[in-house]
């Protein structure tokens, strides 16, 4: 019984070569290895942009701090004689870039030179992002039913940053700038209003009986309100929280720029392998010829 010959496999040209692989990624090395840093810096800048003073502190922040400011009820039988809306003018306060901008260079970018792109950086990335102004309006009571309906009873400032110090140093020094800007003028205009009517109440020549009833007792609501704890704000202590230092899904960002990068990386070096090929096929480049043509 004779032996059947067994036809041996060849290797057919369309089977895949994991050298010939390997060979095309080592012919283009310089590409590959190029695009790789290049993706590697860019997931770097991305992850310590906060330093480097661009984008949000709070993107990857380890601490957050707050501090409240819960507000005098102020009875609407004063409007005419103290219209001061205090929520109203601290919100503008504490979100102006002119106020927020150097107390946010001194805490968190020193090195950094205050200037026009420290005030814009700070109003297009920092208040309303990092930085948080949340209005709260708590149900009056009946004893105070006629106080200013508009206006919140309390606001919490709110930051974010990458260390205890930093925000709690940032808070500490907006609280003071407030008092010492906001604050002063309150009690000026508080002070100037009460001093008026005094001098009106001293005087009653000419007034009829009902309009000074009336500025009697807003000349004592309104001394009732500068004698008070509250005015112009009861601010809270200043609260540090510890949050999750990996910043939720921005963290896997870098590493998705990274492996993006590698993965292009070797799809360019193919396809600069597919042209070098093509170049040294004289009937492969006639065919494009004829087909521009």
């Amino acid at each position: 019984m004779s032996e059947q010959n067994v036809p041996t496999p060849s290797v057919t040209d369309d089977e895949i070569s994991l050298l010939d692989l390997f060979l095309v990624l080592i012919r283009h090395r310089r590409v590959v290895l190029l695009i790789t840093l290049l993706s590697v810096l860019g997931a770097a800048g991305y992850y310590f942009r906060p330093l480097l003073g661009f984008g949000s502190a709070g993107l990857n922040a380890a601490y957050e701090a707050q501090v409240r400011y819960t507000f005098p009820l102020i009875p609407q039988t004063v409007e005419n004689y103290f219209r001061a809306d205090i929520p109203s003018l601290l919100q503008n306060q504490a979100r102006d870039p002119q106020i927020i901008a150097p107390l946010y260079r001194q805490h968190f970018q020193p090195s950094t030179p205050l200037g026009p792109g420290v005030y814009a950086f700070v109003r297009d990335n920092v208040v309303g992002k990092s930085y948080q102004i949340t209005p709260l309006t708590l149900p009056t009571t009946a004893t105070v039913a006629n106080a200013r309906p508009s206006s919140p009873s309390q606001i919490t400032l709110q930051i974010s940053g990458p260390s205890s110090q930093e925000v709690q140093g940032f808070l500490e020094s907006l609280d003071q700038a407030l008092l010492d800007n906001l604050g002063a003028q309150l009690v000026y205009e508080l002070d100037t209003t009460l001093a008026s009517l005094r001098t009106i109440l001293s005087d009653t020549s000419g007034i009829g009986t009902t309009t000074t009833a009336e500025q009697w007792f807003a000349f004592l609501q309104l001394q009732n309100l500068e004698s008070g704890p509250g005015f112009p704000w009861k601010k809270s202590e200043i609260l540090v929280f510890e949050q999750s230092q990996t910043g939720g899904s921005s963290a896997m960002i870098p590493v998705v720029i990274v492996f993006g990068g590698v993965f292009f990386a070797i799809f360019l070096a193919f396809i600069l392998e597919y042209f070098r090929t093509l170049r040294n096929s004289p009937e492969d480049m006639e065919k494009i010829r004829q087909a521009l043509k």
